[in-house]
């Protein structure tokens, strides 16, 4: 009975001790801690790294993020660059003492044109409606304002 005992005793003991192993085999990035003779613990990490498929060529030309961009561009906007979609519709609200309505330009034409729905403003300011015609890039100015409008089909 005595030799029973030791044998059950060493057999719970290997099967607690693989259970405590398990996990640090198993588990990606599970540190692992082992003591140097000075008495130091040493941290070691498993490797995680993955393959980053985002970056894979695909064969295709890279689009331009889309983000959500606003329907109406204010003066606190200039010097940002906005992109829409072909069919899109914007409108530039300026205040028209400081940026006169007739000074208000766009560069090139083809890509974005005037639209006549422009909503109502209050005076002094002014709205002018724009739509996305084809794809590429305009700039919009009016003096020190001045805007990028991307296009994207």
């Amino acid at each position: 009975m005595g030799m029973d005992f030791n044998h059950s005793s060493r057999k719970w003991f290997l099967t607690g001790l693989a259970l405590l192993l398990i996990p640090a085999i198993l588990i990606p990035g599970c540190s692992k801690k082992r003591e140097t003779t000075t008495s130091q613990t040493i941290t070691e990490h498993a490797d995680t790294t993955a393959m980053d498929t985002g970056k894979l060529d695909t064969g295709r030309a890279p689009v331009p993020p889309v983000r959500a961009n606003p329907i109406e561009i204010k003066i606190a906007d200039a010097g940002q660059t906005f992109t829409y979609h072909v069919g899109d519709k914007f409108t530039v609200l300026l205040d028209g003492n400081n940026f006169p309505q007739a000074q208000l330009s766009f560069d090139p034409g083809g890509v974005i044109s005037l639209d006549s729905s422009a909503p109502p403003a209050t005076a002094p300011n002014y709205a002018a409606a724009f739509v996305a015609v084809a794809p590429g890039e305009a700039v919009v100015k009016n003096g020190t304002f001045t805007v990028t409008i991307r296009i994207v089909s």
